[in-house]
């Protein structure tokens, strides 16, 4: 699911304002974005159950016939990171999905997604 590239390949960092920034290719952006086109977003307390058994619990529910990832990223919510559309359809019109006694709140993946900003 993910490439490497050498250091060499990375943009030469800028500023905009306050913050520093990177321009990307348009063309990357894409790409990017269509890699992650079946990608869904979960939401647990992830203080009562540890990720690990997170993907242990909604693999086995689940039964994806392509690759999935669940990668934590903050406030409780967590990526599912998925490569077809068939078990993206699956995970997300299948529920309700209980895992360890919680309902599993899924949402559609977007580039915009910020746990922090949800919270507030």
């Amino acid at each position: 699911m993910g490439s490497s590239c050498s250091i060499d390949q990375l943009p030469i960092p800028g500023r905009r304002g306050d913050f520093t920034s990177i321009k990307i290719p348009i063309e990357a952006h894409k790409r990017g974005l269509d890699r992650n086109k079946f990608n869904l977003v979960g939401r647990l307390d992830l203080m009562k159950i540890k990720i690990s058994e997170v993907r242990q619990i909604a693999i086995a529910l689940w039964k994806p016939k392509g690759v999935s990832r669940i990668v934590p990223v903050g406030k409780g919510y967590f990526t599912i990171f998925l490569d077809n559309e068939e078990d993206r359809n699956n995970i997300w019109m299948g529920g309700p999905w209980m895992i360890d006694k919680q309902l599993l709140r899924l949402s559609p993946w977007s580039p915009c997604f910020d746990p922090v900003a949800l919270i507030r």
